[in-house]
């Protein structure tokens, strides 16, 4: 079975929109198993780990996940970025710049004005050439989202082929 690793950031008021990947990736895998691909999407947010009090720091475990074991990374965002999901999309572009993984998919909510770190963000994707997606709406989001999981899939499937 090939696992495919998704870390999901946002706030913690963006509930919808995380509940909203976990439905278009379960719906993705099981018709991929109903076409007889193993392939198993797990998308992984800070309420999948233990919330315990331990002698690591939870940012510190989510840290070491985006590093290691992520694939991917997405990040949506309203029109404000908290400095959480901020050091966590620094934690994810630096992996990435200097071991291509994870892959990074930025979303913004399409707003009249925006955060400082919004701008910071969306300059260092300019500045480096990347991209960022700014969606509409919830139906807007939820469109991109299933498109780009499908890429993903498509690339797995022809990782495996080749």
């Amino acid at each position: 079975m090939k696992i495919v690793n998704i870390f999901l950031a946002g706030s913690t008021r963006m509930e919808a929109e995380r509940n909203l990947v976990r439905t278009l990736a379960n719906k993705i895998q099981a018709d991929q198993c109903g076409k007889g691909r193993d392939i198993a999407i797990n998308i992984t947010t800070f309420e999948n780990f233990n919330a315990a009090i331990t002698a690591t720091k939870a940012q510190e475990l989510y840290d070491a996940y985006i590093n290691s074991d992520a694939d991917y990374a997405m990040f949506i965002f309203d029109n404000e970025v908290g400095g959480i999901s901020k050091h966590e999309f620094d934690i994810a572009f630096n992996a990435f710049k200097s071991k291509h993984r994870p892959k990074l998919y930025v979303y913004f909510k399409e707003a009249c004005s925006y955060c400082k770190e919004y701008d910071e963000i969306r300059q260092l994707l300019i500045a480096t050439n990347n991209y960022f997606l700014v969606y509409k709406d919830f139906s807007h989001l939820s469109m991109m989202i299933n498109n780009h999981l499908l890429e993903i899939i498509d690339h797995i499937l022809e990782e495996i082929i080749i």
